[in-house]
């Protein structure tokens, strides 16, 4: 991103990401950081030509008009599932096996089952699942 300050004059109006709107109030030619800019939030900064406030700086953070910022969505996150059931398993009419209901609980599936025509226990299934949300 290239900025062009070398042309400022004084009350000149820019803006600043962190502060806003500001006005230039001090060009001193003698510094790398020339430019004194003052911010309606009582702030006060020096920038370069550039609109760069430090030699750290990745961008600047001084323009001649406002910047507006459109934050992205939130990423989606991959995140792991896991259903645990109890299921009680029961031979068709035609003798297939087939499962009747799913339950929380060995307890509720042992409650809830018919005895006499259940395939042995209740049988605890455990299924993990990647999503993203």
């Amino acid at each position: 991103m290239k900025n062009d300050f070398s042309n400022v004059e004084y009350r000149d109006k820019v803006f600043s990401v962190l502060n806003g709107w500001g006005e230039v109030k001090r060009i001193d030619d003698r510094d790398v950081y020339c430019i004194r800019i003052d911010f309606e939030n009582r702030q006060s900064i020096w920038i370069d030509v550039n609109g760069y406030t430090s030699k750290a700086d990745v961008n600047p953070s001084v323009f001649w008009d406002e910047v507006v910022i459109v934050p992205p969505p939130k990423p989606k996150r991959k995140v792991e599932k896991i259903i645990e059931k109890w299921l009680n398993f029961y031979f068709t009419d035609d003798n297939r096996k087939t499962y009747s209901h799913s339950y929380e609980t060995k307890e509720k599936a042992d409650e809830m089952c018919d005895k006499k025509t259940r395939l042995g226990e209740a049988c605890h299934v455990i299924h993990k699942y990647t999503v993203e949300e």
